[in-house]
Formats: structure tokens, sequence, C-alpha cells
């Protein structure tokens, strides 16, 4: 008698697995050494976005000197932030560069903080973040624009 005819309307005894049924469950067990794709990471595209507020950093030309596209930028939420409940605070990675270490201000008192995701961009990418999602972004471009204004792109991505 095979497996499936004593699914069908069987008592609970007849459902234990006799020794004939040896051949089914080695087979079963081996599926187990098939390889089945498993998940894997992408970093998914999301926007370009400038950064907001780098005229209000101070020494933000020393800081922009030191920053070349393809850095990486750590996206800190700060959901307790007093202007906008939704912030996103973007801080490169600069470890390595004199004056810039991991700490807020150092001996040139600059800092890793560039700027925020903008107001008006914002509202998703917190949503995401709120729900566990890694965002991250990549320099995409900096310009000078005026002696105390650059404009920094930043590609923001989603790690999935």
């Amino acid at each position: 008698m095979s497996v499936l005819s004593r699914l069908k309307g069987s008592k609970m005894d007849d459902l234990i697995l006799k020794p004939a049924d040896a051949e089914l469950v080695s087979m079963l067990d081996s599926w187990k050494a098939l390889s089945m794709p498993m998940p894997y990471e992408r970093d998914i595209y999301l926007l370009a976005v400038p950064v907001a507020g780098t005229s209000y950093k101070e020494n933000i030309g020393e800081l922009a000197e030191h920053l070349s596209e393809g850095d990486l930028v750590t996206l800190i939420r700060e959901p307790e932030n007093p202007y906008d409940e939704f912030a996103i605070r973007m801080d490169v990675d600069l470890d390595g560069v004199p004056g810039i270490g991991p700490g807020e201000g150092d001996k040139n008192n600059l800092t890793r903080k560039m700027g925020y995701i903008p107001r008006a961009t914002n509202k998703v990418f917190a949503r995401l973040m709120d729900a566990g999602k890694l965002l991250f972004g990549v320099i995409r471009s900096v310009d000078m624009i005026t002696d105390d204004y650059y404009r920094i792109m930043v590609k923001i991505y989603m790690r999935d």
C-alpha cells in the first residue's frame, strides 16, 4: 500500500511509516542535500538627494575637501529632532583623515556630520528605516557653489 493511499481515510496507526516505506523516507532525506537558492543581499538604488543644511555646517569647506565620489554615507534616524520628526542625519565615514575621527568634534573642530536628507524627500526613507530596513548613501558629487555653500549629492540605497 502506498503512502498516498494510506492517507485517504486511514486510521492514525496506518499513517506510521513501515519498513517498506524506507525507500521513500531515504528519498525525502536526500532532498535536503539538494542545493536550494539561499536568500541574498542586494543594494537597491532609491534616489539621489542633495545634502540639506551644508550652509549651516561650520568648516564645510574643510570637510568637503576630504569628500570623494563613492565615499560611504551613514544615515542616522533622528526621530526626536525638534525641527523634523522624520529627520535623517547624513554622516560621512572619513576614518583615517587627520582631524576627522569617529567622535563628534575633534582637534580641527570637524565632525563627520554633513547635514540631512531634505525634508521634502525624507518621510519615505524614515518609514523604511523605522521598519528595520538598512539604508545608506554613497557620495555622487561635491560641487562648491559659493564660499560657504557646497552642493553634495548622495545616492540613497536600501540593502535588501
